[in-house]
């Protein structure tokens, strides 16, 4: 029993670390968007990802060049905020969803 036990622990313990990382991801996503940080903003995405906003479908990189271009055209100051985020994972599958919140302000105010 008390193996058993243990190897519950383990997993709960594995899960806890990997929801960790994968909030770690998103508020690395939203930093980098608000710096410009591209390194930092690529560093949320694995190597291979597509991102799709909607009016854009694409790589990472792209991603990053795109929107850090926009945001510098059409904003002052911008701020991204994570709020709810439920995180599920089944073994090597997990699926997010998180909402957020945006302030952008244009240079007129």
């Amino acid at each position: 029993m008390e193996g058993t036990t243990a190897t519950a622990n383990a997993a709960k313990v594995q899960m806890l670390i990997d929801r960790e990382e994968i909030r770690d991801a998103t508020l690395r996503y939203t930093r980098g968007l608000d710096r410009h940080d591209t390194e930092l903003l690529l560093s949320a995405y694995h190597p291979d990802a597509r991102d799709d906003h909607g009016g854009f479908i694409g790589n990472r990189e792209d991603f990053a060049t795109v929107n850090n271009a926009l945001h510098a055209r059409y904003w002052v100051r911008h701020q991204h905020h994570t709020t709810n985020q439920i995180i599920d994972i089944d073994g090597d599958t997990a699926h997010c969803e998180s909402y957020m919140i945006v302030n952008l302000v244009r240079e007129d105010g």
